[in-house]
């Protein structure tokens, strides 16, 4: 409700400029809480610090941490507060504007995520990509992960032709227990990309029956220690991208549960061609060419971290 009673919409998508000065474990779990609760699509700005990520908006594990393209070469070490472990690399994705501060990049992000939200209102079969883990997943799904230098004009006398996607060296994956960029995240916003993931529409698990080539998936109630097969077959030589996201959860009392995901990939001799287990986030990511043939994604729920209910995008 407003302060004089009246109710309200709750909002959908919320921006946050950097939250500069130190953080505590404590606000880093309330604000975390506040975004699962409400189910938001939460866009807040990595740290421009010195010292490092010490700000609740660059080590949220629940919101979208987004960079600018001139990523803070300081907080590279990843977030500081690290309730289920470190490293924790973020920021989640990043951005292009043209005032070399994460606090406009921040806001490019979250337009692509309100304009998403607004395809999902006038399309019921897209209903479940409402929730704020699969337009996470979305997101940095869609994201460039390769580089290239970009022609642009921005505007007010400024020209800047050639402008590199990836300025502080190439997108890399570390891990495949720490699978995005220490630098990047998962790379640069890609509106178009993300919308075609999108638009593609949902598909359900199935060893049996192949999924699109393009497209998402929401699952709750998930049970420890279950899997879910989703089976492809790729015609070309080609990049495969998968990114997973889940909530960690606070509850009242503001402790801290974190579950454990995996994604495995095998080919069709039962080979393991790819795999993402990250220890310490909320956050897997696959990038791997592969070649012809039939493939299938195992996404497993390893361990429920004591978290209540499990679902992931």
């Amino acid at each position: 409700q407003s302060y004089d009673g009246l109710d309200i919409t709750p909002a959908k998508v919320l921006n946050i400029s950097n939250t500069n000065g130190g953080s505590s474990g404590s606000q880093l779990r309330q604000f975390d809480r506040f975004v699962q609760l409400n189910d938001m699509v939460a866009c807040t700005s990595h740290s421009s610090l010195s010292e490092g990520n010490w700000t609740t908006s660059g080590m949220s594990y629940n919101s979208i941490v987004v960079d600018q393209t001139y990523v803070n070469t300081d907080a590279f070490d990843g977030a500081e507060i690290n309730d289920h472990g470190s490293p924790r690399f973020k920021p989640d994705i990043i951005a292009q504007q043209k005032l070399y501060a994460s606090s406009f990049a921040t806001p490019t992000v979250c337009s692509a995520a309100a304009m998403m939200l607004e395809r999902i209102t006038v399309d019921p079969s897209l209903s479940n990509a409402w929730n704020s883990v699969v337009m996470k997943a979305i997101l940095m799904a869609g994201a460039t992960r390769f580089n290239y230098k970009a022609s642009t004009e921005w505007g007010e006398g400024i020209s800047q032709v050639n402008l590199p996607i990836f300025t502080q060296g190439e997108w890399i994956r570390v891990s495949d227990d720490q699978p995005t960029s220490e630098k990047y995240g998962a790379g640069s916003l890609n509106i178009l990309s993300s919308y075609n993931i999108l638009d593609a529409g949902e598909f359900n698990p199935s060893a049996t029956n192949p999924v699109a080539n393009l497209g998402w998936d929401y699952e709750d109630a998930i049970e420890e220690n279950q899997t879910n097969i989703y089976t492809f077959n790729i015609t070309t030589a080609s990049m495969f991208s998968a990114v997973l996201n889940w909530h960690r959860i606070i509850d009242d009392d503001l402790n801290s549960y974190l579950a454990d995901y995996s994604i495995k990939v095998f080919d069709a001799n039962d080979t393991i061609v790819a795999t993402s287990d990250n220890l310490t986030s909320n956050i897997e990511l696959i990038e791997v060419k592969l070649g012809a043939g039939n493939y299938r994604m195992e996404i497993l729920a390893k361990d429920n971290g004591g978290a209540p209910l499990l679902s992931y995008g």
